[in-house]
């Protein structure tokens, strides 16, 4: 950071500061999740979790003044080199929330700086961008938004990626601007200038709004029409799907989860080359964690290892009282024949991966090799191990891969099938019987204002009518964190005349993400009624052929993944805020 950026950034972080002080100091805490992380931050002020949990045990409440005080305490108390990416992010986004966009830009910057210059990919970088675009946007701060279309788009370019996001190509189109959007679609899909798409210009409203574009009657989403137009045929980390190809598509997935159970089921364990997964962090919620395993399995098929779940773990999302075990196989059934029970000598066998590399990891000679939250941050998320498809099925595409690897995986067991079996037996029979398009809304809320805009209800209302109109849509499952949105679900199935798909809500828990971890510690919900409400929301989800609601959602993002690896897609998902990626 040059002085000029940093003298700016201190001065900045001065005013914001004093503002916010100002504000709060004589604002008691009242709630008892908000009075909790006071309380932690009071013995442990340089633990940078307390103040992320704190700001989001405020926006629980809707309380953003509150939330953006504990990210500043934070940033007063907390070590420059212990202010993460994630909390400036966080704090960026409130001050955008309350109409401060030059600080919250700032804030950005800021964040930008320090995950760029501690990350090789740039992935990441570029959500942020585009997530602050879309947001300026909304605001009609359109030239600012462009800028930050572009920079997000130059980041993925330089790491020479395809882009999974391309908002600004959405953003093109609704400036009106198409042939600028069908050249910078050709040049990022096809590595080449030159092929035009001949989009015919859409009926505009006066005034945009996000997500007018899904249900424009005439146009159903443009920037979706150019991504299937532009993708026919290149099927590689793309979310097409052609039902024309579902044969070969079947024969190539028998031909993986044959692959998959040769390597889970070794003749001799004892000799077999393994790769132990803990799930000892308390980070993600329930789909993230599960999207770990997901990459980890794939990592132990780009190594040739064995997977193989760790037994005796610390997984926050069971209680240990009704599974001692406290680990991944307390809610699903077993991944293959091996077993692994963690001790002091079997850690020092298989090997602590804390300060391993990736490089380090995949030369490892050792029969075990135990990815504890460390070695899984280091590398399960390196963008080699994310992006690997075997070669033999890479003309499938990462999607299609993972998808499988998510649907060999997604097996609950017989202890949550008691859970959730009443309940899901008639949606599925339902949904199953049913010939004609199925549509699953998820409506995310809660703690994701912090990670990607949040979108109105009647935004997924204009699209739901799009696509009842285009797609003739006949029946619907809604899912929400927020109970509010199922009475709006019924009034949109009676207005566009669909058949609202439910199930008994009266015993679900509608907590998820770190909002559920807050809850956890806070003791406001069960342990076990969550993680098998979460797991039975994935599996609902997951009977609609059609999908609507945002990929930044780990929870959405399984949920399409699963049913894709069941052949069971009708149409390209509706996102609103990224396009399906392969980050946990």
């Amino acid at each position: 950071m040059t002085g000029c950026h940093c003298l700016v950034a201190t001065t900045l972080m001065g005013l914001v500061l004093a503002t916010a002080t100002k504000t709060w100091r004589a604002k008691p805490f009242v709630e008892n999740g908000v009075i909790v992380f006071a309380q932690k931050i009071r013995e442990e002020p340089q633990q940078v979790l307390h103040y992320l949990h704190g700001s989001s045990a405020c926006s629980m409440q809707g309380d953003f003044e509150g939330a953006a005080w504990f990210l500043i305490q934070g940033l007063k108390t907390l070590k420059e080199d212990s202010v993460s990416s994630d909390l400036l992010f966080s704090l960026g986004v409130l001050l955008l929330r309350i109409g401060n966009f030059s600080q919250g830009q700032e804030i950005f910057d800021r964040g930008l700086y320090k995950l760029i210059g501690s990350s090789y990919d740039c992935s990441d970088a570029a959500r942020i961008l585009e997530m602050m675009a879309l947001m300026l946007e909304e605001e009609g701060e359109f030239e600012q938004a462009s800028r930050c279309y572009a920079a997000a788009h130059r980041c993925i370019w330089r790491a020479n990626q395809k882009p999974f996001r391309l908002h600004r190509i959405s953003f093109l189109i609704r400036m009106n601007r198409l042939e600028e959007a069908e050249n910078l679609f050709s040049l990022i899909v096809h590595r080449q200038p030159g092929s035009q798409l001949h989009l015919q210009n859409p009926v505009r409203q006066k005034t945009w709004k996000f997500g007018d574009d899904y249900g424009c009657a005439d146009c159903l989403h443009a920037y979706m029409k150019v991504w299937n137009k532009s993708l026919e045929g290149v099927m590689s980390n793309s979310t097409v799907f052609h039902t024309r190809e579902q044969k070969t598509y079947k024969k190539s997935r028998e031909d993986l989860l044959e692959r998959i159970r040769s390597l889970q089921n070794p003749r001799d364990c004892q000799a077999a080359r393994m790769i132990v997964m803990r799930m000892e962090h308390d980070e993600m919620g329930f789909a993230a964690s599960f999207h770990m395993v997901v990459v980890a399995l794939s990592f132990a098929m780009q190594v040739n290892r064995t997977l193989v779940m760790e037994e005796n773990d610390s997984w926050w999302l069971v209680d240990g009282e009704v599974c001692k075990e406290k680990s991944f196989l307390c809610y699903f059934n077993s991944i293959g024949r091996c077993r692994w029970r963690g001790t002091k000598e079997s850690t020092r066998e298989g090997g602590d991966g804390k300060n391993v590399s990736l490089a380090q990891m995949m030369r490892d000679e050792r029969r075990v090799l135990v990815l504890d939250w460390k070695a899984q941050q280091k590398v399960l998320l390196h963008y080699r191990v994310r992006h690997y498809v075997p070669e033999e099925f890479k003309e499938r595409g990462l999607l299609w891969f993972r998808s499988s690897l998510a649907g060999f995986l997604f097996r609950p067991n017989d202890f949550v099938q008691s859970h959730i079996r009443d309940h899901l037996s008639l949606l599925t029979r339902e949904a199953r019987s049913a010939e004609e398009s199925v549509l699953s809304v998820h409506i995310r809320r809660g703690d994701k204002f912090t990670e990607s805009p949040t979108v109105s209800d009647e935004v997924y209302k204009n699209i739901i009518r799009g696509l009842a109109e285009k797609k003739k849509v006949q029946h619907m499952i809604v899912e929400s964190d927020d109970p509010v949105v199922f009475a709006k679900a019924v009034e949109w199935s009676k207005e566009f005349k669909i058949n609202l798909l439910r199930f008994d809500t009266s015993n679900t828990t509608f907590h998820s993400g770190t909002n559920s971890k807050l809850s956890l510690q806070t003791h406001q919900i069960n342990i076990t009624e969550y993680a098998t409400s979460a797991i039975s929301l994935v599996a609902r989800l997951a009977l609609g052929n059609i999908f609507l609601g945002s990929f930044s959602s780990n929870v959405f993002r399984l949920a399409y993944e699963i049913a894709f690896s069941e052949e069971n897609i009708k149409f390209s998902p509706c996102s609103l805020d990224v396009l399906w990626y392969a980050s946990p």
